[in-house]
């Protein structure tokens, strides 16, 4: 398993810096195509972006090797005289633009690139719990004197539990929410039980609940949607709610049972994650106008 592991890194090591080369030397094909059109100016005006890329995919290290790759090049390349490397002090100053552009780019990539992994982390350990008590549920086909055991049991477990679970009956009213559900809300379960739950969802989020629910119980089939929920201490948190239909051992539909999880978070983390690629942007955008 070691052995195993040690190679697979290995394997993504050569990925990455390999994709680092790749983009200095997709950087220098652009600019060299570009140079009838530029000639002496802006010599690295296309390695930002692919400085990013790499930072992108592989992390600071090939990003550094595709940045100094990309300036070496375009020394030999672009800056007269061509073809040998330039000593001019008077490239100085654009030295110094270029790394403390390239450092910038390099410094918010690895931020965006770590602020994406651990959204998607995050997403991926909610959603298998999730689907470990989706199976739970659907699992169980058991005989009418043990479904009623198997009952308290579910309900022991739900209680105990860190997801919201709720049952609902055929009429789609729901007769049951787990504790964490009625600590979560802040209300009782006399309080929530048939449609007394939704007022507790986000005025914008009801009537597109509700529909879902109602076409999913003509259908008799399982849904997710996702919406505001108030929390006991007045704030709204994103709820995404997955519900599967239950039957009886004779095929009747007994209703749904669901349950949800506060992804209020990720979706935090993937605004975030927006925001950094608009920065990101706009920083390449000024470092290029500096430059020229």
């Amino acid at each position: 398993m070691r052995r195993s592991g040690d190679a697979m890194s290995q394997k993504l090591l050569f990925h990455q810096y390999g994709a680092a080369l790749l983009c200095a030397a997709a950087a220098v094909g652009l600019r060299w195509l570009l140079d009838p059109l530029l000639g002496n100016n802006l010599p690295l005006s296309t390695s930002f972006g692919f400085v990013a890329l790499s930072v992108w995919y592989g992390g600071w290290g090939p990003a550094v090797v595709t940045a100094a790759l990309c300036y070496f090049a375009t020394n030999w390349l672009f800056i007269e005289p061509r073809f040998q490397f330039s000593n001019n002090v008077e490239n100085f100053g654009g030295i110094i633009a270029y790394l403390s552009s390239i450092l910038v780019i390099i410094g918010i990539g690895e931020v965006v690139r770590h602020s994406q992994r651990r959204a998607v982390a995050n997403e991926a350990l909610a959603l298998e719990k999730q689907r470990a008590l989706e199976a739970e549920i659907q699992g169980r086909s058991l005989t009418q004197a043990a479904l009623r055991e198997s009952e308290a049991r579910f309900r022991l477990m739900a209680d105990a539990s860190p997801v919201l679970i709720w049952i609902s009956n055929p009429d789609g009213h729901r007769t049951y929410f787990s504790k964490e559900w009625l600590d979560f809300t802040g209300r009782t379960l006399e309080q929530e039980t048939g449609i007394g739950w939704t007022g507790g969802v986000h005025p914008d989020d009801q009537g597109r609940c509700l529909s879902l629910q109602t076409e999913s119980l003509d259908r008799r089939e399982p849904f997710e949607t996702e919406f505001r929920l108030r929390r006991f201490d007045g704030a709204y948190r994103w709820i995404l709610d997955r519900a599967v239909p239950r039957f009886d051992e004779d095929g009747a539909f007994l209703g749904h049972v669901g349950s949800c999880v506060d992804i209020t978070d990720l979706k935090q983390a993937q605004d975030a994650l927006r925001d950094n690629e608009q920065r990101l942007s706009g920083i390449i955008t000024s470092a290029m106008d500096g430059i020229i």
